[in-house]
């Protein structure tokens, strides 16, 4: 199942098709679904410290306009009509299908008008810094127009979606396709992933050449479970609310593909310990975290320091342990709650382990803070203690290597087909 999405195309549908269950319908009226487009939370399982478990598959597209210019009206009566059919063929929920659509700086440069200056949205090539630069070297800057972040626990939904909006079946879910993205929208990439174990074990053993290091109940590539309550935001932390602002009920996305071609590393160089030290802190250790991070609940700190004061010690573990984490690097940003609502998620497209990174947040500055908070800059821009801590021993920077990054506002429901600047 996993292989039929990464694959895609009307081959996989076919197959996936045979062996999967009826997804549950959608509804015609809109007015049954939330004006937030990012409000999945309510709609999805908890897991046991009751954070919202995301869907097992993903899939991205990323999507340019086909004409010049401003988009007319006929074209964004088109998208709209395209989303509405995704909404009547599948509930808004894991089971069936829950999605996004953003829109980028590069599809506002259409238009005379500028957006509100409060939106919060930034050219992505201003969120690429030094240290991508020096790890990374050339980081590619996303131009597209539009990206949808899909998901769903059943790949006959992702499949079924996708082939509806351009245009490859007539019907999803018994549901009439009543228009479609064909004429309006060239697919310029499409990325794939899945969430939980055993995915990532099995995922590699299918996908990625060579030993495999990833263990059957790892979470993610990297070992480490990473949803805790003090980590994760809450829609509402990271939502556009102003009543007077006309984006009210959208937020801002950020987009990046990470390479992870130092994960073997991470496993074969480092004993369980030295991995707890990078990923949380030095303060942490295996019988407080587990060999997953499962025995730390509901927070990512520990029962005898908390996380604000691990947080604090940051330049002290530098200094003193040559060592920093992960965690309480990026911990440091929390003000108090921590800025960036993730929804990122493994990958091994194309061969290679990836991980694709997607965050929320209220805007873009706040992804820029927490960057520097994992670059380990203070607000002065300066890196106190860099010189002291090897990449590799900089939590898990050293692992891999940013390869695109992109951002996006994504719009209210009302607004996401095709919107103007201040509409």
């Amino acid at each position: 199942m996993k292989a039929a999405v990464a694959i895609g195309g009307t081959n996989a549908l076919i197959a996936v098709r045979s062996r999967s269950e009826t997804p549950p319908g959608g509804t015609d009226d809109r007015s049954n679904l939330p004006d937030r487009q990012f409000a999945w939370n309510d709609y999805i399982p908890k897991n046991n410290i009751g954070l919202a478990k995301g869907p097992s598959h993903r899939l991205l597209l990323h999507l340019k306009y086909r004409r010049e210019g401003v988009p007319n009206r006929t074209d964004r009566e088109t998208v709209e009509d395209a989303l509405r059919t995704l909404e009547r063929g599948f509930e808004w929920s894991n089971e069936g299908l829950l999605f996004t659509i953003g829109y980028s700086p590069a599809y506002f440069d259409r238009f005379d008008t500028d957006l509100p200056p409060d939106t919060g949205l930034r050219d992505p090539s201003e969120v690429i810094d030094q240290v991508d630069i020096e790890r990374s070297g050339n980081v590619v800057v996303e131009t597209d127009d539009a990206h949808m972040h899909l998901t769903s626990d059943n790949p006959l939904v992702l499949l079924e979606a996708e082939a509806a909006l351009f245009g490859d079946v007539s019907e999803i879910n018994g549901e009439p396709v009543t228009a479609d993205f064909s004429e309006i929208f060239k697919k310029v990439d499409r990325r794939t992933g899945f969430t939980g174990a055993p995915l990532p074990h099995e995922s590699w053993k299918e996908d990625v050449p060579g030993d495999n290091p990833v263990t059957e109940e790892a979470p993610v590539l990297f070992g480490f479970k990473s949803l805790f309550t003090d980590s994760q935001p809450s829609e509402d932390h990271v939502a556009i609310t102003s009543s007077d602002h006309p984006f009210c009920g959208g937020t801002t996305e950020h987009v990046s593909i990470l390479r992870d071609d130092g994960v073997r590393k991470w496993y074969s160089e480092h004993c369980t310990e030295e991995r707890i030290d990078r990923m949380f802190s030095p303060s942490h250790n295996s019988d407080e975290t587990g060999q997953h991070g499962r025995k730390l609940g509901r927070q990512s700190g520990t029962s005898e320091q908390s996380m604000v004061d691990i947080a604090e010690e940051t330049v002290k573990n530098a200094r003193e342990h040559g060592v920093v984490g992960h965690a309480q690097k990026l911990a440091r940003a929390r003000n108090p709650l921590p800025p960036l609502l993730r929804r990122d998620f493994p990958s091994t497209d194309n061969g290679h382990p990836h991980t694709q990174f997607i965050s929320l947040q209220r805007t873009i500055d706040d992804f820029i803070d927490v960057r520097k908070m994992m670059s380990f800059v203070d607000p002065e821009n300066e890196r106190p203690a860099a010189s002291e801590v090897p990449i590799e021993n900089h939590g898990i920077q050293g692992f891999f290597k940013v390869i695109r990054r992109g951002n996006y506002l994504i719009p209210p429901r009302h607004l996401r087909a095709f919107p103007s600047p201040n509409p």
